[in-house]
């Protein structure tokens, strides 16, 4: 029986596949400075892709400033305990965050304090800064095997959560390092990322990009195919498992055609005919004849599985590039409905 997340997420596929453009905070704002700033509230939008807040501030000389506040999904505060009772528009607030690279009057809030003197941790990472502790579970995204442990898993058939712990293996483009061609330099180079449309929209992520989601998944089975239903836009990526299935003559989509197998306990994947424009969130160009290859391999004891996409692509790559990351066996973990709201919306 296909899981009910999954008949949902089948459901809303079928009508509007709509995905947020979740991007790293890493690469618009700067990690290594944090900054504070004083003011009111006065708009709050708690939705996905980004949860942004209006902070008016006022300075020494009277003189009154508007500052965005943006910091991570819904999707993510939720697993923090965090919602939208936590902050109201005409609370006075302290918040410390990442300045933006562009300049100007732009955070990435990790940390929040509020009237009555509880501070809020918006980052999973975030120590408390003001109080002896801070509001913000983050068991969930800092879990290791070791606090995920309980029970038992069998194969890929569950689902499956990332963790932030350590760094390395959390994210698929680590350091969104690239062996790029001079053409793909060149595209990369040219490429706007605060004024790409899809940023705070919810506009459908394709292949490769949608692989950097970093919220939970799931895999089911559905007659001769695997489903992997990922939370970012409710996205359903369907995996052909017929003994020589082909995808020739058919019409390239975001999310390509994909035909898998089993070797042994890792299912393969190969995926062609994806008309997403991107590798990943910083402009590397895809080029219509890329071929994507997939390897997902569960641990002895089930509680990770190591994921590997090897690109090839001469257009865009001067070798076979293989990246990888590893998602954790969280027991109860489900994948949450999304809902985006474009930025342009309350």
């Amino acid at each position: 029986m296909t899981p009910r997340p999954l008949i949902t997420a089948l459901v809303l596929l079928t009508v509007a596949s709509a995905a947020m453009a979740h991007h790293s905070p890493f690469l618009f704002f700067d990690p290594t400075s944090t900054i504070e700033v004083e003011g009111k509230i006065t708009k709050l939008q708690w939705r996905n892709p980004h949860v942004v807040f209006q902070l008016e501030t006022t300075d020494s000389s009277g003189e009154a400033a508007a500052w965005t506040l943006e910091t991570h999904s819904v999707s993510i505060l939720r697993r923090m305990n965090l919602d939208r009772d936590s902050v109201s528009v005409g609370d006075n607030v302290k918040v410390a965050g990442w300045p933006s690279k562009r300049g100007g009057h732009e955070l990435f809030i990790t940390n929040m304090l509020m009237p009555d003197g509880v501070e809020i941790a918006f980052d999973p990472g975030a120590p408390p800064r003001w109080a002896d502790e801070a509001k913000g579970d983050k068991s969930t995204w800092m879990a290791t095997v070791d606090s995920a442990a309980g029970g038992s898993a069998e194969g890929i058939f569950h689902v499956w959560s990332t963790s932030l712990v350590g760094g390395d293996g959390n994210f698929l483009y680590e350091g969104y390092d690239f062996p790029l061609t001079a053409k793909g330099q060149a595209t990369r180079s040219s490429y706007d990322m605060y004024s790409n449309p899809i940023l705070g929209t919810c506009e459908y992520k394709g292949m490769p990009t949608i692989m950097e989601q970093p919220y939970p998944m799931q895999f089911a089975k559905s007659h001769n195919r695997i489903l992997m239903h990922m939370e970012e836009g409710n996205i359903v990526r369907t995996f052909d498992m017929t003994p020589g299935a082909s995808v020739a003559g058919k019409e390239p989509t975001a999310l390509g055609h994909s035909i898998g197998e089993w070797r042994g306990d890792t299912l393969v994947i190969t995926t062609t005919g994806s008309s997403w424009p991107y590798v990943d969130m910083t402009g590397v160009p895809n080029s219509p004849d890329a071929l994507y290859v997939e390897r997902f391999t569960p641990s002895d004891d089930g509680k990770t599985l190591d994921y590997t996409l090897t690109i090839t692509d001469p257009d865009t790559f001067t070798e076979t590039p293989t990246f990888s990351k590893q998602w954790l066996w969280v027991p109860g973990a489900v994948v949450e409905p999304y809902d985006c709201v474009p930025e342009n919306e309350n």
